[in-house]
């Protein structure tokens, strides 16, 4: 079997929980070639600034999300967002974000958004 290369992105995940994050950067290393993760919103804009992401996951609830969104578009960091639902009813109220996923996750979906938010894309 054939070894899928890499995208060439900085992917950072932002999730309250730890287990949880730790998941996802998991999965999302296994497709691009730099994960960071930071536990809350906090650390999600200090990341932003200093490590200027190209894509950021945001897994912290719908209103955090929304506002976060806000936050990270007026900044002068160019990267976007794919926002972590817990449901696709929830997906109308990130409707700021570049991509949405809702739970349950499957990979394919998520390389598929990621591929779509690539730089260059």
């Amino acid at each position: 079997m054939q070894k899928q290369k890499k995208m060439n992105c900085h992917v950072l995940v932002v999730d309250c929980e730890e287990d949880s994050r730790r998941f996802m950067a998991k999965i999302i290393g296994s497709l691009v070639q730099e994960v960071s993760q930071v536990a809350d919103a906090e650390g999600c804009l200090q990341a932003v600034r200093q490590l200027q992401p190209d894509i950021v996951v945001l897994n912290v609830g719908v209103g955090l999300i929304r506002s976060l969104i806000k936050v990270i578009g007026e900044s002068s960091v160019s990267c976007r967002t794919l926002a972590v639902v817990s449901f696709w009813d929830e997906a109308d109220e990130v409707a700021g974000a570049d991509g949405v996923l809702a739970k349950p996750i499957m990979k394919k979906d998520l390389l598929g958004l990621l591929k779509q938010l690539q730089p260059g894309q």
